[in-house]
């Protein structure tokens, strides 16, 4: 995602939504995500937090630009 960012992909380029289809792989090993709670988890990037500070440390937007991925591939690819 970071790479992307820096890249000036679109948080809702078919690029960045195959990221998060592999990162969605992954946290369904964990938990069973749906549309709402995938929401919910966008948005929580949007408050302080550990999982924020992480992101931001690596670039200051990156919370924001994967907030705005993870909504449009919810609103876009999950029911």
């Amino acid at each position: 995602m970071l790479r992307l960012l820096r890249d000036g992909v679109a948080a809702d380029d078919p690029e960045t939504f195959a990221v998060l289809d592999d990162d969605l792989a992954l946290q369904r090993k964990l938990w069973s995500p749906d549309k709402a709670s995938y929401i919910a988890l966008a948005e929580a990037l949007q408050e302080p937090s550990d999982l924020r500070s992480h992101y931001d440390a690596q670039d200051p937007r990156l919370a924001g630009y994967l907030r705005e991925a993870m909504l449009a591939y919810a609103n876009t690819r999950m029911q």
